[in-house]
């Protein structure tokens, strides 16, 4: 059957790179016993797993950005790869990719300028928002909740919701 409507089309999804031409993924292990949802801010983690440098969520404010989680192949939906609220990643203990530089999509907590600071989760409040979610992006410290970092942009107005951004070049 034709498509017909091309505004039902997807536009994309969390973690997924936007533009094919000029992008660097890496490799890093996911050290944590938690899976990491694609699309996500991530930090240097802790341990090793040979030559891959430890990859986490952020859990406090000072980490380490490394980059963004992203879908770079195709992974089957079960208990060890969905989050509790349904988000689907890179299970505990394995190697993964993410963006070190690139244009992806991301998730905002709210609404979002091109001219804002981006910064990303690293603490829930004491009753999370509908969007809020670790590693998941805002234009704001949230009372000391999130970190900033100059190696995020937004790329455009929008939000909640999916919005074009960029990882630079660290």
């Amino acid at each position: 059957m034709p498509i017909t409507n091309y505004g039902d089309l997807a536009r994309g999804y969390e973690g997924q790179i936007a533009r094919s031409e000029e992008w660097v993924a890496r490799t890093g292990y996911n050290s944590t016993n938690a899976i990491i949802p694609f699309g996500r801010a991530v930090v240097r983690g802790s341990g090793s797993s040979g030559t891959d440098v430890a990859i986490a969520l952020p859990s406090a404010t000072g980490q380490q950005f490394m980059g963004i989680a992203v879908k770079t192949d195709v992974y089957e939906k079960n208990e060890r790869t969905l989050t509790t609220q349904g988000d689907l990643g890179y299970e505990p203990k394995v190697p993964m990719a993410y963006l070190a530089e690139g244009l992806f999509y991301g998730y905002v907590e709210e609404a979002v300028t091109p001219t804002d600071t981006v910064f990303f989760r690293h603490t829930l409040n004491s009753t999370p928002g509908a969007h809020e979610r670790i590693g998941r992006f805002r234009n704001d410290a949230d009372t000391a909740k999130c970190d900033s970092t100059t190696r995020l942009r937004f790329l455009e107005a929008a939000g909640p919701g999916l919005v074009l951004m960029q990882v630079i070049k660290g």
